[in-house]
């Protein structure tokens, strides 16, 4: 709960809180707002957007699971090089199944990266730029995977610039960052696991390549490298672990008694295959449902005993809460607390509902 700012909320800078938590999912941004500012009361829109696209500290990216996410620019190289075999190789495969070679797709990144060479454009006008020029098989290729850039994302080649109205733009990774440094991929993976470990142990191998998406044999083989650095914990799971410098600090960490709003997505949700720590099994559903959506939660003491939506009412934003037991008066009254923090940052009046339980 500390480490991921949801104890101590004292930090207020967006570039150093993605850092802490290994990335803000972003697949909502108005999620990824609220992720920060649940983790630092004073945050606002303005500082998030500065961080973005000012000082271009944060970058937006498709990046761990090829989900897109709020990374810190200073590690941008290490988030890409680690998962891009596995990545580049699901897209790859489509590609051979329908006669594309890898030279076809190299040649089509350089075409996006020619037509960014004078500014961001929207995914559909680097389409519309782009897909004439190509052959009729790449084509093909192209509509049978959900975003031909998705090759030039998990290369690292480009990210996401400023908004155009409602749509999104991207841009250039080395207009918009400057040259990256080179990592080798065994580097990269060994750097994501450390700071994996620091926010999300004890894990396991296979939380680890859940969590980032990479394959069950790199992210064993990664385990295996840092070995020297891990100490096993006791649990119901095999290989737990956590960092050997955190084992003093684990051993001595007493629960926090906090209650915290978490958005759609938010990371803490999202670090292990098994998620027993966070929900009971049986209202897993209502958090982890199909098509990969996960809900907002009412977080007691780093368990979730509520999903709550939110929804525009006149001027305001009424907040719907639907409990998995009863709440106490205090966690509710937490909660209100919460949901009027909430309004600061939104700008909005906040109204509060419980459902019955």
């Amino acid at each position: 709960m500390r480490r991921h700012h949801l104890a101590d909320r004292r930090e207020s800078d967006p570039t150093a809180i993605c850092t802490d938590v290994c990335g803000v999912q972003a697949q909502v941004m108005s999620a990824a707002h609220l992720a920060l500012w649940t983790r630092a009361r004073s945050m606002r829109r303005e500082n998030i957007d500065a961080a973005l696209f000012d000082k271009r500290s944060i970058v937006k990216t498709k990046s761990l699971r090829m989900t897109l996410h709020l990374i810190p620019a200073a590690e941008f190289p290490s988030y890409v090089m680690a998962v891009r075999s596995c990545i580049l190789n699901i897209f790859l495969n489509v590609a051979k199944r329908c006669g594309v070679q890898r030279r076809e797709i190299d040649t089509m990144n350089e075409m996006f990266l020619e037509a960014l060479r004078d500014g961001p454009l929207t995914q559909r006008e680097l389409r519309e730029r782009v897909r004439p020029q190509v052959s009729a098989r790449l084509r093909k290729w192209m509509d049978l995977i959900w975003s031909p850039l998705n090759v030039a994302h998990a290369e690292g080649l480009i990210v996401y610039g400023p908004a155009r109205g409602q749509e999104i733009t991207l841009v250039r990774t080395d207009r918009w960052l400057g040259r990256q440094r080179t990592i080798s991929e065994d580097a990269a993976r060994l750097n994501l696991l450390r700071w994996y470990l620091r926010v999300y142990a004890p894990a396991t191998p296979r939380d680890f390549a859940k969590w980032s998406g990479a394959s069950a044999k790199d992210a064993s083989a990664a385990w295996h490298a840092l070995k020297d650095e891990l100490v096993d914990v006791a649990g119901e799971r095999p290989h737990l672990a956590i960092l050997r410098k955190d084992r003093q600090e684990f051993e001595k960490a007493a629960r926090d008694s906090v209650v915290r709003l978490l958005p759609n997505f938010d990371s803490y949700l999202l670090g292990h295959s098994e998620k027993d720590h966070v929900v009971a099994k049986s209202h897993y559903k209502k958090i982890y449902r199909a098509a990969g959506w996960i809900s907002p939660v009412v977080l007691v003491d780093g368990r979730a005993v509520a999903t709550w939506a939110a929804a525009k009412k006149g001027e305001g934003v009424a907040i719907n809460v639907e409990p998995f037991e009863k709440l106490t008066a205090s966690v509710r009254e937490m909660v209100a607390a919460e949901s009027a923090s909430m309004a600061e940052f939104l700008g909005a009046p906040v109204m509060v509902r419980f459902g019955k339980k």
